[in-house]
């Protein structure tokens, strides 16, 4: 899975890293979890989630990272044949990042979500090796990552149909969400994520895969079912009490990915810090954040 999708260096300058074990600093943001005091009493939502459908995918997907370092490959329903016009783009590519030096490529291939799971995600594959190969002629002696990323969207979708190739010249939270199978996304929804809201919803949507689970942090009345287009943040920071909820809700070896600017005015011991990583090892879950 990826997420895809699909967060910018050059607006956020954020960090992603893994937590596990003792790379947990719990303790400098913080929501208390034991059961007196637990954060879940200073919510309205159950357990201060809450589970949402994604919304549409972003039109054009290509308009969430800087044009010189995405370039997206479209084919003809049910081929893997790439047209002149299509290579072209990536003849132009190597000319336009001659500069940039792209040290490494990910080509990540699509189909739109006619047809049958098996077919489509063995025409995903065809198509991502199809343009694999043009690019390793164009950029030789580059690392190459390939993806089989299958259905891109819930329908018959021409924007689907596709291969993306990103060229990873700096450290970007896109970048590193590709790279990233999620099983889960949990989202801050509190007031202090307003601002940078639409962008990090509209990158969620690009990647998402059918599958994988998003919720919500919100201390606020649960949406139920709605789209994650039709939400809005506010309300407290709980991130802490959903996290430490969350992670009940999973199956071991699934990877949580958590994406929050983690401003909790209500500190968290070093105790509960050690709770919520012995339960992340018990439940063998991967745990990876994105910290804006």
């Amino acid at each position: 899975m990826f997420v895809g999708l699909f967060l910018f260096y050059f607006l956020f300058f954020p960090e992603v890293s893994n937590h596990v074990e003792h790379d947990l600093s719990f303790r400098n943001y913080g929501v208390q979890v034991d059961n007196s005091t637990h954060g879940g009493m200073r919510c309205v939502s159950s357990s201060c989630l809450c589970r949402v459908r994604p919304g549409e995918i972003p039109d054009p997907v290509t308009s969430l990272l800087p044009s010189e370092r995405r370039v997206s490959i479209y084919f003809s329903e049910d081929s893997s044949e790439v047209t002149s016009s299509q290579n072209s783009k990536i003849d132009r590519a190597q000319g336009d990042l001659s500069d940039l030096n792209p040290r490494e490529i990910t080509i990540i291939g699509y189909t739109d979500g006619c047809g049958s799971r098996d077919y489509n995600t063995n025409l995903a594959r065809e198509r991502m090796e199809t343009v694999r190969d043009r690019v390793r002629r164009q950029f030789p002696g580059r690392r190459l990552r390939t993806v089989v990323a299958g259905e891109g969207s819930r329908g018959h979708d021409a924007r689907a149909r596709r291969v993306d190739i990103v060229f990873h010249t700096r450290r970007t939270v896109t970048t590193e969400i590709e790279k990233i199978p999620a099983d889960v996304y949990l989202i801050d929804a509190s007031g202090s994520m307003w601002s940078q809201w639409r962008r990090w919803t509209d990158v969620i949507n690009a990647s998402f895969e059918p599958g994988s689970r998003i919720y919500l942090s919100t201390a606020l009345r649960c949406p139920g079912s709605r789209s994650l287009d039709n939400v809005s943040p506010g309300g407290r920071t709980e991130i802490w009490y959903s996290y430490w909820t969350i992670l009940d809700y999973m199956s071991p070896g699934e990877t949580l990915l958590i994406i929050s600017d983690f401003d909790s005015d209500i500190p968290l011991t070093r105790s509960e810090s050690s709770v919520i990583s012995r339960k992340v090892q018990s439940r063998q879950i991967t745990v990876r954040t994105v910290n804006l």
